[in-house]
């Protein structure tokens, strides 16, 4: 992915990219554990990458797909892994002066308490 990133013209890393969410998505939506917490855990590994790629936009897609499942699922792997995922989004973020981010999930928690 990150060579892709790197070396792709811009409409091939966007088309690529979209792709590669919408596949996540339906992971982190499936009924199966395995699948969601591997959709998750694949989204955390590329959060890097969207910031150093300026790609706040795919970071915040990321956190609006990831942020629902704090909200909807009961078992205790998938909230670990996804508490761990926006835990990550957020340093990252920080890291890189982003302010958003760190806002909707610092709102997730609220809601959540």
């Amino acid at each position: 992915v990150e060579q892709e990133m790197r070396d792709g013209p811009f409409k091939f890393k966007e088309r690529f990219l979209n792709g590669l969410f919408k596949e996540l998505m339906e992971m982190v939506d499936s009924d199966q554990p395995h699948y969601r917490i591997g959709g998750i855990v694949a989204m955390e590994y590329m959060t890097d990458l969207f910031v150093a790629h300026n790609m706040a936009s795919k970071a915040l897609q990321f956190a609006n797909i990831v942020r629902p499942v704090l909200e909807k699922q009961t078992d205790p792997d998938t909230l670990r892994a996804s508490a761990k995922a926006l835990g990550n989004l957020t340093r990252v973020s920080t890291r890189a002066g982003g302010t958003t981010l760190i806002e909707l999930v610092e709102r997730s928690i609220n809601c959540g308490a």
